[in-house]
C-alpha cells in the first residue's frame, strides 16, 4: 500500500486548460489522460489524498463518473471548487477541510498537515512537520507563498510546505518522497530520494 497526494485536478473545468497552460486541447483529452496517469500509478489498495479542487464547475453526475473510474481509496481535503453535496462526499473515504496524518518517508514517520490553502504557521511546523497545499496554481500568489517560505527560513522559522497542484506533479498523484524530490532535487544527489 502506498500513499499519494495531489491537488487542483479540476475535473469538469474546461477553462483550466488555458489558465494553467495545460498540455491538452480539450476537456475530454485532459480528463482521459489524467485518469490514465492516475490509474497507471495507483492500485486499489493505495490511498490518495486530494488536497482540494478535485473538480470545478462540474455536475454531480460528471464528478461521480470520474470518481468511479479512479483506483484507490480517495480522501478529500475540500477546496473552494469542490461540490458540497452529501452524494459527492460519499465517493470518498472521508472529507475534511483540514487534516493531520502521519506517513512513512525516507524510512521515518513524517507528520503532515493537509489543507487546500497555504498555512505558513501550521501545527507541528517547528517539530519538522510538512504542509501540503494547493489552490494558487502557477500564479503570482504562488510565487509570493514560496518567497514567504524562504523569508521565514532566513528568519529561523521552520515552514516546510509544498504546493501539490496537479500541474506541478505532471498531473500524476505522487508520494511524499517524490514531492520532496521535485522541490528539493539536492536531496536526490545525496541519495535521499
Amino acid at each position: 500500500m502506498k500513499v499519494y497526494f495531489i491537488a487542483d485536478l479540476h475535473f469538469g473545468h474546461r477553462k483550466i486548460i488555458g489558465f494553467d497552460n495545460r498540455p491538452w486541447d480539450s476537456l475530454q483529452s485532459m480528463e482521459a489522460e489524467m485518469i490514465r496517469r492516475w490509474n497507471e500509478r495507483v492500485t486499489d489498495r493505495d490511498h490518495v489524498f486530494i488536497v482540494g479542487d478535485f473538480c470545478a464547475f462540474s455536475s454531480m453526475s460528471h464528478a461521480a463518473a470520474i470518481l468511479r473510474r479512479l483506483k484507490g481509496h480517495k480522501h478529500l481535503i475540500r477546496g473552494n471548487h469542490d461540490l458540497r453535496e452529501p452524494v459527492f462526499d460519499s465517493f470518498f473515504e472521508d472529507v475534511s477541510d483540514y487534516r493531520q496524518i502521519t506517513v512513512r518517508a525516507f524510512g521515518e514517520k513524517q507528520n503532515l498537515v493537509l489543507c487546500h490553502y497555504f498555512r505558513p504557521f501550521f501545527r507541528g511546523a517547528r517539530q519538522g512537520g510538512i504542509h501540503l497545499y494547493g489552490h494558487t496554481h502557477n500564479s503570482r500568489v504562488a510565487e509570493m507563498e514560496e518567497r514567504f517560505q524562504r523569508f521565514l527560513g532566513w528568519a529561523g522559522i521552520q515552514c516546510e510546505a509544498y504546493n501539490v497542484g496537479a500541474f506541478r506533479l505532471d498531473y500524476t498523484p505522487r508520494t511524499l518522497e517524490e514531492i520532496i524530490g521535485i522541490y528539493r532535487p539536492d536531496l536526490r544527489i545525496r541519495g535521499k530520494v
